[in-house]
């Protein structure tokens, strides 16, 4: 019986612990949709201020996907430490 009990303790321990990780799991990922939906929006507009400066002479070709992944990539690990 006690070790029945003890079990029974044990689980709801780790249901629990199970449960609080989860939620940070989502919330991190909750994080990297929004620093990805950022980090597209910005790519936007470096893309058009470039498109911009191609019509007045500058040369500013649209990244590589490899750099673009790399740049989010980098965003990515700099919010993590921040947290």
């Amino acid at each position: 019986m006690k070790r029945e009990q003890d079990d029974l303790e044990l689980g709801r321990e780790l249901v629990s612990e199970a449960r609080r990780l989860l939620s940070e799991v989502e919330g991190l990922v909750a994080n990297i949709r929004e620093a990805k939906q950022e980090f597209e929006t910005a790519l936007d507009d470096a893309y058009a201020l470039g498109r911009a400066d191609a019509l007045i002479g500058a040369s500013a070709p649209r990244p590589s996907a490899r750099d673009r992944a790399r740049a989010l990539g980098w965003r990515i690990n700099e919010e993590a430490r921040d947290e």
